[in-house]
């Protein structure tokens, strides 16, 4: 592979690994295999992130059965839907709670997830990002991470939010692993 590829493979374990200021981090398509991944670890907090519509809510779903974890999905802790912003209408007292009242490990997953975990006084042990790519695009991600709803740069609130939550708090840069979910 190339320089310009963000892609390399680990002849000793077999992953694709991508390649971001010189740090490798492990890509997971399959949720049985990253659990596996992540059982190996002392994570009492796993942080599923990424953009709105990217599938964490289905990889958390399956995490917390492979692993016998409690889900707790961030948009449960609205205290006002629609509210033309997210992460100040989150109720991130019950969150932190609720976090520390059931049996570990926990998953926590939402957008601008690393950013509510903080107002939580949480902190998430292993970082997941999910991604979403395209299948009939030679695997091409989305650009939604960066610029808003699927590549068009919009102005709506939460796309403004994300965007700003991304350029603060690095997600991409944070995660110990990537989960591509690939769109049929």
């Amino acid at each position: 592979m190339g320089d310009s590829d963000p892609f390399t493979f680990d002849e000793v374990t077999g992953r694709r690994l991508w390649r971001d200021q010189d740090v490798e981090r492990p890509v997971y398509t399959d949720p049985q295999t990253l659990a596996a991944e992540i059982s190996r670890r002392d994570a009492k907090i796993i942080g599923i992130d990424g953009h709105h519509g990217s599938g964490k809510s289905f990889l958390s779903r399956q995490l917390g059965m492979a692993l016998n974890a409690q889900v707790l999905e961030l948009d449960r802790f609205l205290i006002k839907e629609n509210a033309g912003a997210y992460l100040p209408n989150l109720d991130l007292r019950k969150l932190a709670k609720t976090a520390r009242a059931f049996r570990v490990p926990s998953i926590v997953e939402g957008v601008c997830l690393l950013a509510a975990l903080e107002g939580a006084a949480l902190k998430a042990d292993v970082l997941v990002y999910v991604r979403s790519l395209s299948a009939n695009s030679g695997h091409l991600w989305h650009e939604e991470d960066f610029h808003g709803s699927r590549g068009k740069y919009l102005d709506l609130p939460l796309d403004s939010e994300i965007r700003a939550y991304n350029w603060k708090y690095q997600p991409l840069v944070q995660a110990n692993y990537f989960f591509d979910r690939i769109e049929q």
